[in-house]
């Protein structure tokens, strides 16, 4: 008698559980090997798109220039001196021109404020060119706030008026207008020399006032991120159309979050200080340290400026600060210092 033959059953190809997890632990191992790099490229992507568009800042204001013969003032408004004044605003609205933004241009009203309704449509467009791509995608492309109109040009108190509510468009850029006032002292040193920046605010700026060279002066840097308030790379606890503590006098009493952050308004500007590393100022921190009135920027350990000359540098953090306050100023008479 036979016995049945037992036939073997086939071998179906595949992983063992080992193998598979094998398999995963290389997949994650690789992916976290490329992801900072993946990260660092876009980031290198990102900062030159940030610095393109300060070239294309610097060319239009030097375009500016060429055609007025003056670099428009920091900001416009009515007050007890200055050859150039008028309704508030930026000095971005006459650059808009210079940046392929003729229909822009058209559309705003210069005899109205920044903040006039008639203009609205025109601020709250966002221009590609005032915003870094490296600041993070959770900041407010529009802020909304409100603001009286001038009531009377001819008076230093002339906004008393009809309140406006607007809405604009933030950028991260801001004109490079002097040392704060703030700034008496350096190094134990009574401050003697001329403190006045690229842009003055309700005055033309000629280049030849520029003698300590264009190509050693401060025009346009980054000062990214508002109406959020970021301190040492920490967003710090104010949010949109809030207001935080003044830290730089430490009196109790408080500014608006919105200030300097809309490309159209008077405050898109900045007067550099040097901060304390408590956001407090004066201090020795120049590059990165806070973003309410100092030179700041998402990117890692540095920040772009876009200089007299249509240049951009890019400037470290924990750069000298009697360095950074000689590129600030305009005749200070330390141009050598900076070589």
């Amino acid at each position: 008698m036979r016995l049945p033959v037992r036939r073997r059953r086939p071998i179906r190809p595949g992983f063992t559980l080992i193998e598979l997890l094998v398999v995963i632990a290389i997949i994650a191992v690789l992916i976290a090997l490329l992801l900072p790099a993946v990260q660092q490229a876009r980031e290198s992507a990102r900062t030159t798109q940030c610095r393109n568009n300060l070239k294309q800042i610097g060319l239009a204001i030097q375009n500016f220039e060429g055609v007025q013969k003056y670099v428009h003032p920091a900001s416009t408004e009515f007050g007890s001196n200055g050859d150039y004044q008028g309704m508030p605003r930026s000095w971005v609205p006459a650059i808009l021109p210079h940046l392929d933004q003729a229909a822009l241009t058209n559309a705003y009203d210069f005899s109205k404020e920044w903040y006039a309704p008639k203009n609205r449509d025109v601020v709250n467009k966002p221009l590609v060119a005032m915003m870094c791509p490296s600041t993070p995608a959770s900041t407010p492309r529009l802020m909304l706030g409100s603001q009286p109109s001038v009531d009377d040009p001819a008076t230093l108190g002339n906004e008393s008026g009809v309140l406006h509510s607007w809405e604009a468009a933030r950028g991260d850029y801001g004109a490079v207008e002097g040392l704060d006032s703030l700034v008496k002292v350096l190094m134990n040193v009574p401050l003697e020399r001329d403190v006045r920046g690229f842009f003055r605010d309700r005055f033309k700026t000629k280049f030849s006032d520029i003698t300590d060279g264009l190509s050693q002066t401060m025009m346009i840097w980054e000062v990214a991120g508002k109406p959020e308030y970021w301190l040492m790379g920490k967003k710090q606890p104010f949010g949109l159309n809030e207001s935080q503590f003044n830290l730089n006098t430490g009196s109790g009493t408080f500014i608006p979050q919105w200030d300097g952050g809309p490309w159209a308004a008077r405050s898109f500007k900045g007067q550099p200080r040097g901060h304390n590393f408590d956001g407090t100022a004066p201090g020795p921190c120049a590059v990165n340290c806070t973003n309410y009135r100092g030179l700041y920027s998402f990117h890692h350990g540095s920040a772009n400026v876009g200089f007299g000359d249509g240049s951009v540098r890019t400037l470290a953090a924990g750069m000298d600060i009697l360095v950074f306050y000689a590129l600030v100023t305009a005749a200070g008479g330390e141009s050598n210092a900076t070589h």
